[in-house]
Parts: structure tokens; C-alpha cells; sequence
């Protein structure tokens, strides 16, 4: 395990902004939950918490991620925005992706920090707050 705290070292926790909003409470509130998850799953992988837990934590963010992807889509369907299919693709490719590497955890195959990369990078930082930005300009007229 103290190679998976050696390899978790170079991450640092997520940090919530106010400019990550986008102006919709859900979904806001979701973002920033999903936030507090992965932060939790780094500081118990930092603290070699055993696997099982981390197992657990993982399941939630997966959890966590359908939920949000569906409220969201939910969400960009009710005001018509019209990236909606690509955004539902790229919801899907996320989880899709997120659950083949979740299977490759629990047979031992990947390392909890690839893991986390996943979540950290693709989730959050090109996802969140990347790709989810190009329907904030509608948000305001729809609140």
C-alpha cells in the first residue's frame, strides 16, 4: 500500500470555486458533491484505508456520477440545448469507461491511482469543467 501512497502524493484534493458554477442548484450541488467523494476516496487511498472501503467509495462516486449525468441530461433536454446527444454520448463513454476501470480495480488490475486520475482528470477537469461549460450561456433564462 505504500506505493499507493506514493503514487496518490502527486494528486492534491479538489477545490470548489464559485466560477465552477453554473447558475442551476442541482446541478451545482451535484458537481460539488461529486468534489467531496473524490476527495474522501483520496484522503482514505492516502491513509491506506483497506481496499474494501475503498471499493465502497469508488462505488459511490459511480454511483454519484449516473445519478448527476442523468439529472443533467434531464436538465439540458427541458431547455432544448441542442449538444444534447453529444453530451449524452460523452456522459456515456464516461461511465462506461469509469466501470471497466472499477472492474480492473477489483481484479487487481490497476492501480487506485489510475484510478483516481480518471475521476480527478476526465470527470472533473475535462468533463465538469470543460465540456459542461458550453451549456452554462443557457442556464440563466432557465433557472
Amino acid at each position: 500500500m505504500q506505493d499507493t501512497n506514493r503514487s496518490l502524493g502527486r494528486f492534491t484534493e479538489l477545490t470548489w470555486k464559485d466560477s465552477f458554477n453554473s447558475g442551476q442548484p442541482l446541478i451545482d450541488g451535484q458537481h460539488r458533491g461529486l468534489f467531496t467523494v473524490a476527495n474522501e476516496l483520496l484522503v482514505a487511498a492516502r491513509a491506506a484505508r483497506p481496499k474494501q472501503e475503498l471499493i465502497d467509495i469508488v462505488h459511490r462516486l459511480m454511483d454519484d456520477i449516473v445519478r448527476h449525468f442523468r439529472d443533467e441530461e434531464d436538465f439540458l433536454e427541458s431547455i432544448g440545448f441542442v449538444e444534447l446527444d453529444d453530451h449524452a454520448t460523452e456522459h456515456a463513454r464516461l461511465v462506461s469507461k469509469g466501470r471497466a476501470l472499477l472492474d480492473a480495480f477489483h481484479g487487481d488490475n490497476l492501480h487506485l491511482a489510475e484510478l483516481f486520475q480518471f475521476f480527478a482528470y476526465d470527470v472533473v477537469t475535462r468533463h465538469m469543467l470543460g465540456t459542461d461549460r458550453r451549456f452554462f450561456p443557457y442556464v440563466g433564462d432557465h433557472v
